[in-house]
């Protein structure tokens, strides 16, 4: 510890330093001193992405959601344009089942951070919450942004296939309009713009099988 504590006193600004020392406390200290140590972390270092994230989930373990949300406030006023903590502040309110919150978070993620991740993420949470054409939507609009997003197809195919568009959330996966044929238009345009992706290829093959065209 007192080893620690010289290295992060003469390397104040280096990341990894902070880290190592977080981590060793994490292993030997008590939750208040890893706290002390990640506050003094984040203080010095206010632009680690790595740092902040570690704090936040100390404080959601030890302290609860509410403790948690303030250090990703922080850490988000420090990082406007971190798409890793606007993500852990979103993952935080779907685990409590706070998914307006959560929705909100996603949708300033797209706004300030947006990638491919924070699209289907976005799009995860709309299923989840059984919104089918808000995640249909949303998974269209990355794909537009970053075609070769692969999962972000797969997700769109295998929704297609899981109930009959235009029916909404009442249309169920056992129905026998299954959506294949949109499914299918859906693997054709991915394998397009990643044909070398091997999941893409796997999941088309199986469309087939179900449809009885195993030589297809």
């Amino acid at each position: 510890r007192a080893i620690h504590a010289k290295r992060t006193s003469s390397f104040p600004g280096d990341e990894d330093v902070w880290r190592l020392a977080a981590e060793f406390e994490m292993k030997y200290g008590t939750p208040e001193q890893l706290n002390t140590l990640l506050e003094n972390a984040i203080a010095r270092c206010p632009r680690s992405e790595v740092l902040w994230l570690m704090a936040a989930k100390h404080r959601w373990t030890n302290d609860g959601v509410e403790q948690a949300r303030a250090i990703l406030t922080s850490a988000y006023q420090a990082n406007p344009d971190s798409e890793a903590i606007l993500l852990a502040a979103a993952k935080v309110e779907v685990e409590v089942n706070d998914f307006p919150r959560a929705r909100a978070l996603f949708s300033k993620a797209r706004r300030t951070a947006p990638s491919a991740r924070v699209y289907m993420k976005s799009a995860l949470l709309e299923r989840q919450d059984n919104h089918q054409h808000a995640a249909l939507n949303l998974l269209e609009e990355g794909i537009q942004a970053f075609p070769s997003a692969w999962k972000m197809w797969l997700m769109l195919a295998q929704l297609h296939e899981s109930w009959v568009i235009g029916k909404g959330n009442a249309a169920q996966s056992e129905s026998p309009l299954r959506g294949d044929a949109s499914a299918r238009v859906v693997y054709v345009k991915s394998l397009r713009k990643c044909e070398t992706c091997v999941p893409l290829w796997i999941g088309w093959s199986r469309l087939e099988e179900r449809g009885n065209l195993v030589p297809k």
